[in-house]
């Protein structure tokens, strides 16, 4: 988990994008997924830490829509 936060910190614009301004990185060794969401240069939001093949999208629900 801490070299993927470590990769998202360093370059957050080389993880895979989805659902329009979001992105997710998989973690090395486990099926687990983050998504997260670049607000500014120095300020990365994480949405969730999820199953890669469990309840795919759940995470949509804590995005704040306008």
């Amino acid at each position: 988990m801490d070299a993927a936060v470590a990769r998202i910190a360093t370059s957050p614009h080389t993880g895979s994008p989805c659902f329009g301004a979001y992105y997710w990185v998989r973690l090395r060794r486990f099926p687990y997924l983050i998504y997260y969401r670049v607000v500014t240069d120095s300020l990365i939001l994480v949405y969730a830490v999820a199953h890669a093949r469990r309840r795919p999208g759940y995470w949509l629900g804590r995005v704040n829509r306008p």
